[in-house]
């Protein structure tokens, strides 16, 4: 790339000096004004990265400037409406002439040029004029000054009486014109345009929004990021919403298809499948499976000590039972939701640890467990086929996960979400911004 940028760079100079050196100048000034942008685009990623440059040669040299305002005049005003000449010539009869007219200004006849000056500074001259110095010095080689009219927006009138030392130019002058970054240094810029292009990121935004809308209408106090930076761990797959028939024909785990519908569905989420066996008591197992067993365990170890809420969405009891345990030695919060043909139950879990008063602090709510009076077993044993299945009528498993997903919501807006109490015996409607945060729900 770079190589490239110092070829069209030298091109440039020899353009440009070609045009003062041929006089083609006189006839299309514009053409001392010229810029070339080199872009590279990474077009997978939307990035890109550009460098400006306004060539501009180094020459005549010695230059000094004296500037001072000037009152306007009606006649040189008139001729740059009329002809929008970019440079042009103003006599000191109050005469106008085209800047191809210089061949017939003799050396003892005062003359002064006028540009139309983009720059907003007072004092300061665009950057146009430097290149039409050098062509004025190159074409006049006697002159040693020239009175430069600054012709800016509203009729703003500034004389730059520029002065240099008289040098013949035997090669190409050197240049400058680069485009410095922000930081002042010779490198190109860049710019990330994801946000503006990338449909993911897009996507990003118009969720974002539309929680964003929730906080400023309704909730200013919400904290959206104890969202969006979550990390959810869900024990069981059996999520039929997002399984097709292709996944059912074609045997697909049910993990995988969850991790990869949810992708499909909010490309930015970062899901992933782990398929192993959670290890349940009362399930026994040979002597070689232990090595397994242990396998399985310090896996679900792990994956409880990485995330931050458990979800156990798991067809037995005795399957809640270990991440329950690991979920109360790490403190992570979890939630169990259990569905029965025309009920379900929503609860948070806790170690146990009940004491007097009109609140239960978060560390002693009860877990699924705790009422309990055998530990638990192999609820499945010695049941036919038709009764291990878990049966329950359509839309329970929507409305007890609906249900899970705004306990979690609720709790996570209390100002300690680890330590969010649940009343007893009466509504519980400002635990938190987003209201009550009970230790279970259940429906019929």
């Amino acid at each position: 790339m770079y190589s490239r940028v110092m070829v069209n760079d030298i091109k440039w100079k020899l353009q440009i000096w070609d045009i003062i050196e041929s006089g083609e100048w006189l006839d299309h000034p514009d053409r001392l004004t010229s810029f070339f942008f080199t872009v590279y685009a990474d077009l997978k990623k939307y990035q890109y990265y550009y460098w400006n440059c306004f060539p501009t040669l180094c020459y005549p040299s010695d230059m000094t400037q004296k500037v001072a305002p000037i009152t306007v005049d009606e006649r040189l005003m008139h001729y740059f409406d009329e002809t929008k000449a970019p440079v042009f010539i103003w006599k000191s009869s109050g005469d106008c002439l085209p800047i191809s007219k210089l061949s017939e200004i003799n050396g003892s006849e005062e003359v002064k040029v006028v540009f139309a000056d983009p720059s907003p500074l007072r004092g300061r001259a665009g950057w146009p004029l430097r290149n039409l110095i050098a062509a004025i010095a190159r074409y006049k080689p006697s002159w040693k000054q020239s009175s430069f009219i600054s012709l800016r927006p509203g009729n703003q009138l500034e004389e730059f009486v520029i002065s240099w030392t008289a040098v013949e130019a035997t090669a190409l002058p050197p240049t400058v014109g680069w485009e410095r970054t922000q930081d002042g240094k010779m490198s190109p810029q860049f710019a990330d345009m994801k946000k503006q292009f990338d449909p993911k990121k897009l996507m990003d935004q118009a969720v974002g929004l539309n929680l964003s809308l929730i906080k400023w209408r309704l909730v200013p106090e919400m904290r959206l990021e104890r969202y969006t930076s979550l990390k959810v761990l869900i024990f069981g797959a059996g999520t039929q919403s997002l399984s097709e028939f292709e996944d059912a024909r074609d045997s697909r785990g049910k993990a995988e298809t969850a991790a990869a519908a949810l992708q499909r569905i909010y490309p930015s989420m970062d899901s992933q499948a782990v398929r192993f066996t959670v290890p349940m008591p009362g399930h026994t197992v040979s002597s070689s499976g232990e090595a397994a067993l242990e396998k399985d365990v310090a896996l679900v170890d792990d994956l409880v000590a990485q995330h931050d809420v458990v979800f156990l969405a798991l067809d037995s009891r005795e399957a809640r039972w270990l991440p329950t345990v690991l979920a109360t030695v790490h403190g992570k919060m979890a939630f169990s939701v259990a569905l029965g043909f025309d009920n379900y139950v929503v609860i948070r879990h806790a170690t146990v640890s009940v004491k007097e008063g009109t609140v239960i602090p978060y560390a002693d709510l009860a877990c699924y467990f705790c009422s309990d009076v055998t530990a638990p077993g192999n609820s499945t044993a010695d049941r036919t086929l038709d009764q291990q299945c878990t049966v329950s009528r359509p839309g329970l498993s929507m409305i007890a996960s609906g249900t899970a997903v705004e306990l979690l919501s609720s709790v996570l807006q209390h100002p300690d979400p680890l330590t969010a109490p649940a009343n007893i015996g009466e509504l519980d409607d400002s635990s938190s911004l987003l209201g009550a945060t009970p230790h279970q729900i259940r429906g019929f």
